[in-house]
This record gives structure tokens, C-alpha cells and sequence, in this order.
């Protein structure tokens, strides 16, 4: 049977093979044993290469698709139950993670986590942007501790590494339903196959809903906390022309829309003169005259190129991502008209990394490269107060870009 891929909240499931489970075909970067069997070799790219988890003077810690499904991890959201000393908190919108207790609080448009989330070897910037769901899984590493040596200037406190599958020329694929409390409903599939003897591709998609929200709005009877819709798809394409040489194109795209940046005051907690009433209600529940809404839409490409040259390897990584999200909440947390915020930021991104390695095998194996990164974030929050004079509206328009280039080795 393939692997179920069941949801936090799933309290019944199906699983049913569509084809048979596939076969992953990992490439000389990829982990191929499951690190679930005692005593199996555990291979990691924490340096950028595979080798063995215990040749690597760095604290990894790994977890791979079989064990994330097991322990009910789906997303990048839930990585703490699969991997310790990782926390990923949600701050409306914002994917903010922790490592070891590293981490920061700030979230902004142009503003980056000392914490990096590369995926297939691209770095993404945004914190809104890594809303990731786990439906195609080969692995997730996290690196705790500096890695600014090779991976860059926002990796000061670690990354997490995530690395999809491989597409296989073999056809298969699995699909799972998870069925939850709040009228969640979920399903994800995965199928992969090749097209000839050269060329494989495959294709990850999840989806996800809930017909209630943890919540009510008391001021409007709505529902707050809901996920009213989350699509997620994912593709690669491998194409290998020769023994030296294998080219991969990956693509993705996804859309959530909710209330799940609901903001409130505590239970029993008194508003100031003027604002409104003791405010006492079920923990989830609030009371706002602003209902509120998140709307986060994110894809990109990438292509990854790897040629072996003699004894040695070249690697390029060519990515571009894109990411508009949307957040409207009431920013007095009250059902008096005092202030809301809308919050529209657009974030762009694209990178190019070159890489040549040595051989892994060597005595002495060593890694060089380069990287270009070109950035901009363009945030435009809107505050409308409403005060003694009536009301008053302002608007802020910011935008900050970011370009950087620097060898590594």
C-alpha cells in the first residue's frame, strides 16, 4: 500500500492506490533509504553534496515523507511533531520559524527570516510565501546553527531544506482524503510516469477546506478562523540526455483564502472608554465590526541543471518566484468603528546559483560557487481611524529591493 498522508485534524481517512506506489528514482543528490530502518545509512546535502549524516560536522536533524505522514505533519506549519527544537508559528499571514530558539518576530514586505527555507535548492525569500503543504516529500532537513557559508547571509540562526521527489519512468502514484472535525475536508494525490526512455515527470496536488471556523464573529454571526479554500500543485520534469547530464524543471502554484488572521482579546479582558464591553466568549470567538480575511497566492520555476565534467560536477540553479497576499483585519479588536487594516504586499524574487564540486569520494573534496539574488517587496497597508472630526484615512506605500552577489566555497 502506499503511504497515508493524513491531516492533523483527520478523524477518518481512505487511502486508495491509484497505480502502483512509485519507485523513487533519486538522483546522486538525493537520500535514498528511509532513515525509519535502524541502522540504515542516513544521507543528507547539508554541504550541498549527498554524503552520510555522520560525516558531517553540522547538527541535522532529518525527517522523511514516510515519517512526516506518520507523525501527521502536512505542512511546514506542523514540522515540531517530526523534528525537534523547530517551531513554525503562523502571525497572520506570516510564517515565522524557530530554531533552537532563533528566529525573529518581525514580518514585513522585504524583510527576511534569519531562518532560510530553500526547496529543491531555491531559496525562498518571503515569509508569506512558505506556506507549504507536504503532499511529494522525499525529505526535510534541518540545519541548526550558522550555515551562512554556503547558504547565504539569512541563515544565521539555521534552515530548513526541503526536497521533493524525483520523478520516476515507472508509473505510479497514491492518493489520500482526510475527513475532520469543523467540516474539514481534504485530498491529496501524487502520480508520476515517463513519457520515454529520457524523460519523466510527475505532478503533487493537495487540497483542503472547512465548511466551520474554530470560531464565531459575535458582531455579524460569521464564522472566523476558517480555511475557506487551500490549493496547492506542484510538477517536475526530468529530462536526461546523456549519462553526464540531467536537467529538471519544477513548477508551482497555490491559493489560500480564509479567516484564519482573526485577531482578539483575551476572554474577559476590558475594552478602553469608548471602544465597548467587557468582552467574555469562547476562546476562538470574537467581536468585530471588520470580518476578517487572508488571501495568499504564491508560484514559481525553477531549472536545475547538472553536468559532470571529467570527475568533476556543475550545477545551475536558475529560480523565479512571485507572491501576492492580502490581509484585512479589525485593528482595534473591538465592534466600535475605531481602525482596520488592509494590507496588500507583493513580493518577487529571482535567483541564480553555480556551483562545481569535487568528488565526494576524494580525501580531500571541496565545493565552490557563486550566487546572484535580486529581490523587491512592495507593501501598501491602509489604516482608516475613525475620531473626533470624523473620519481620517492613511495610506503608506513602501517598497524595498535587495540585490546581492557573492562566491562561496
Amino acid at each position: 500500500m502506499c503511504p497515508y498522508r493524513g491531516g492533523l485534524l483527520a478523524i477518518l481517512s481512505a487511502s486508495a492506490s491509484l497505480l502502483p506506489c512509485v519507485a523513487m528514482a533519486q538522483s546522486s543528490d538525493k537520500p535514498e533509504r528511509s532513515t525509519e530502518n535502524e541502522g540504515a545509512e542516513i544521507v543528507v546535502t547539508a554541504q550541498k553534496r549527498s554524503e552520510s549524516v555522520q560525516r558531517v560536522p553540522i547538527a541535522v536533524a532529518v525527517a522523511t515523507g514516510e515519517t512526516l505522514a506518520s507523525t501527521g505533519a502536512t505542512g511546514i506549519g506542523s514540522l515540531k511533531v517530526a523534528l525537534p527544537n523547530v517551531e513554525v508559528s503562523n502571525n497572520v499571514g506570516y510564517i515565522l520559524p524557530l530554531i533552537r530558539g532563533v528566529g525573529s518576530k518581525v514580518s514585513q514586505a522585504g524583510l527576511e527570516s534569519p531562518n532560510a527555507i530553500y526547496v529543491d535548492g531555491v531559496y525562498y525569500a518571503s515569509t508569506t510565501s512558505t506556506l507549504l503543504s507536504f503532499s511529494n516529500i522525499s525529505q526535510v532537513e534541518v540545519l541548526k546553527g550558522p550555515q551562512g557559508t554556503l547558504f547565504g547571509r539569512n541563515a544565521t540562526g539555521g534552515l530548513i531544506q526541503i526536497t521533493t521527489r524525483d520523478p520516476s519512468h515507472t508509473p505510479g502514484g497514491n492518493m489520500s482524503f482526510t475527513v475532520g472535525n469543523y467540516g474539514a475536508l481534504g485530498m491529496s494525490g501524487y502520480v508520476t510516469g515517463g513519457i520515454s526512455d529520457k524523460i519523466a515527470g510527475d505532478l503533487a496536488f493537495q487540497t483542503s477546506a472547512m465548511g466551520d471556523g474554530y470560531g464565531t464573529n459575535l458582531f455579524n454571526g460569521r464564522d472566523v478562523g476558517r480555511v475557506q479554500h487551500d490549493f496547492g500543485v506542484r510538477t517536475k520534469w526530468l529530462f536526461e540526455p546523456g549519462e553526464t547530464t540531467s536537467i529538471r524543471l519544477l513548477a508551482d502554484y497555490s491559493d489560500h483564502l480564509g479567516s484564519d488572521n482573526v485577531q482578539r482579546y483575551p476572554s474577559g479582558a476590558a475594552f478602553p472608554p469608548g471602544f465597548g464591553p467587557v468582552y467574555t466568549a469562547r476562546p476562538w470567538d470574537t467581536d468585530v465590526d471588520r470580518q476578517p480575511r487572508l488571501r495568499t497566492k504564491t508560484g514559481g520555476v525553477s531549472l536545475r541543471i547538472d553536468q559532470d565534467i571529467g570527475n568533476l560536477t556543475l550545477r545551475s540553479i536558475t529560480a523565479w518566484r512571485r507572491t501576492i497576499f492580502h490581509s484585512s483585519f479589525d485593528a482595534d479588536y473591538s465592534e466600535t468603528f475605531v481602525r482596520y487594516t488592509d494590507i496588500d504586499q507583493h513580493d518577487r524574487q529571482f535567483s541564480q546559483e553555480l556551483e562545481l564540486q569535487s568528488p565526494a569520494e576524494n580525501r580531500f573534496s571541496w565545493t565552490i560557487g557563486g550566487y546572484y539574488f535580486n529581490s523587491a517587496g512592495q507593501y501598501f497597508p491602509i489604516g482608516q481611524i475613525l475620531g473626533p472630526n470624523g473620519v481620517a484615512r492613511s495610506e503608506t506605500f513602501t517598497k524595498q529591493t535587495a540585490k546581492s552577489i557573492a562566491g562561496f566555497g
